[in-house]
């Protein structure tokens, strides 16, 4: 796989998919799609939450060309159903508002589809503590994904660089020369496609419809390829197998991590949507959005340095390099809640002003 292959690819599914936003911009208020104001939400504007639309049809033609090519094998079946389920439950949530317990029940059966048709993490050795493991992770993933959507270009960002941290890893191991970069490169086309449309200030969101296939696309690759650092030989539990996927999924689960925690010491639902994120309060802090992104952006590129680094030292692993990293996402945490809680202060002191 040459440079000249991986341009073309890009440049051809990022078309398609500015293409396909572009259409759908057009027609979004023929579409049933809840586009409404609600009072949870940061934008009070009403913009189209359709761009998950693009992230399927790109989805489904990929997977279409690569199935003429690949064997289909059990695994791929079961990762193109929980796509699909996972589609139609943020699509249903768009459209009537799903039940937080049965939406978390229908992430769960996605998890399941992917788990037992072989997609799953060795975590441990032991098999049933891996599947309930992988159970988890794939729900985390699929919330935190959720969770970060809550400003123009977030999510769609993160995406891309985990997305690169895919790449990244296929390369180290020497995985570049088969077709799977080829459906990674395709799917950030796509999601640079939505971008296009979902940057500040965006005229396109990409709803639950998007979040929740992100998320189970995102759940499937970091076990695919960020779970695979283990000594077959080594302990049950070995640390730098753990350390690397968090590394790449570090923004969204300090987000999530924040607001669940913050929400349950206020007696609020950590399930509902609110202004309380992360972003929110870097806006709070006196960031305008733009500029959060571009923060939220750089953060997520220093991950994925980080995460490279991490590939580079893995073949002469020492275990102070789990000290090292593990001290790098300590402090990238404790500043973010530092950050939290300047902009809680600026709140309380605009309100008694």
């Amino acid at each position: 796989m040459n440079i000249i292959t991986i341009i073309i690819t890009l440049v051809i599914s990022t078309a398609l998919s500015m293409g396909f936003n572009w259409i759908m911009l057009r027609y979004a208020r023929k579409l049933t799609i809840r586009n409404d104001i609600e009072s949870e939400r940061w934008a009070k504007d009403i913009k189209a939450g359709i761009g998950g639309f693009s992230f399927y049809i790109m989805f489904l033609i990929f997977t279409s060309i690569f199935h003429t090519i690949l064997p289909n094998t059990l695994m791929q079946q079961g990762f193109v159903a929980a796509a699909s389920l996972a589609f139609f439950i943020g699509w249903y949530d768009d459209t009537f508002v799903m039940r937080p317990i049965f939406k978390l029940i229908g992430q769960f059966v996605c998890a399941g589809l992917l788990t037992f048709t072989g997609n799953y993490i060795h975590a441990c050795g032991i098999y049933a503590l891996d599947i309930f493991f992988s159970l988890c992770w794939i729900v985390a993933i699929m919330n935190s994904i959720n969770m970060i959507d809550n400003m123009d270009a977030i999510a769609g960002s993160i995406g891309v660089l985990i997305l690169c941290a895919a790449l990244m890893v296929m390369y180290f191991t020497g995985n570049f020369s088969s077709l799977s970069p080829y459906f990674v490169i395709c799917m950030i086309g796509t999601l640079l496609g939505f971008l296009r449309w979902n940057w500040y200030p965006s005229k396109i969101m990409m709803g639950d419809t998007g979040s929740q296939f992100l998320g189970i696309l995102l759940a499937l690759i970091s076990i695919s390829l960020f779970w695979k650092f283990r000594v077959l030989e080594g302990r049950s539990l070995q640390v730098k197998q753990w350390l690397f996927p968090y590394i790449v999924f570090l923004t969204p689960f300090i987000d999530t991590i924040t607001v669940v925690f913050r929400r349950t010491i206020r007696g609020q639902g950590f399930w509902n949507g609110g202004r309380d994120h992360i972003t929110h309060y870097l806006v709070y802090f006196g960031l305008t959005e733009s500029k959060v992104a571009i923060i939220i952006l750089l953060n997520g590129m220093l991950n994925l340095c980080m995460a490279g680094l991490m590939l580079h030292l893995l073949d002469h692993w020492k275990y102070w390099y789990s000290i090292l990293f593990a001290m790098y996402m300590a402090f990238v945490f404790i500043f973010i809640q530092v950050i939290y809680e300047r902009a809680a202060y600026n709140i309380n002191k605009n309100k008694e002003a």
